[in-house]
């Protein structure tokens, strides 16, 4: 019977070394995200990677129409994607901004820029709309 108490109080405190924070499950959706967006780019995929966008996606006097054009865009000048280097700021429960270094390459030329940056950081500003992260824009902070 002592075993079984043991037992019992082994798992207990093993399951709860498990559980995850808030914070945890926000910072791993938001990591997907940027893993979901290098495969859709190697797809070829636009709407693969337009799908994280909020449909109310404002940055720097873009829409998401706008964005969706940027992507054509990238698509066509450079084979692959890569996000390194990313660090979560979280603002509030539902407002994070994302900082990474994004590499787009053709073939073995490469272009590198650490995001959010002046001119893009279009992918740096997330929101948590109905119970999922969205790439929301820098116009609209909450």
């Amino acid at each position: 019977m002592k075993h079984l108490g043991f037992l019992i109080f082994a798992i207990f405190i093993f399951s709860c070394a498990k559980l995850s924070s808030p914070n945890d499950v926000n910072t791993n959706s938001i990591l997907s995200i940027f893993d979901d967006i290098e495969v859709a780019f190697i797809q070829q995929d636009l709407d693969g990677i337009m799908k994280f966008y909020a449909a109310d996606f404002q940055h720097n006097g873009n829409n998401y129409d706008d964005e969706k054009t940027i992507w054509e865009i990238r698509l066509i000048d450079y084979t692959s994607l890569d996000f390194s280097e990313i660090s979560i700021d979280f603002l509030s429960d539902y407002s994070a901004v994302v900082s990474f270094k994004m590499t787009l390459k053709y073939y073995e030329q490469e272009t590198v820029t650490e995001e959010p940056s002046a001119e893009n950081g279009d992918i740096s500003y997330f929101q948590l709309l109905n119970g999922r992260w969205q790439i929301f824009g820098n116009q609209q902070q909450r």
